[in-house]
């Protein structure tokens, strides 16, 4: 079974009291993983990327099958019980 991990991180600015102290290009990989382990490597990797102050950081979807398994923000688990989680 193939998964596909779309990990997106958007520009972003850090300002200091209104002044401008660094900008932090946007990025976007695409990902193919044939096992559910590579695709929690993957996501664990993506989630321990350290980033500079104020730098978001990346936002994931998983796609199986041509279907949306689940979108994960900033906070997630990778999965419980054999099913994807947010909480």
């Amino acid at each position: 079974m193939s998964y596909i991990l779309i990990a997106y991180k958007p520009y972003s600015n850090d300002y200091c009291r209104c002044c401008h102290m660094a900008s932090y290009p946007s990025d976007i990989q695409v990902i193919n993983v044939s096992t559910r382990k590579e695709l929690e490597l993957k996501i664990a990797s993506f989630k321990a990327k350290k980033m500079n102050c104020n730098e978001d950081g990346y936002d994931l979807m998983v796609i199986q099958g041509g279907k949306v398994i689940r979108s994960l923000g900033d906070q997630c688990t990778l999965y419980r019980d054999g099913n994807y989680s947010n909480e």
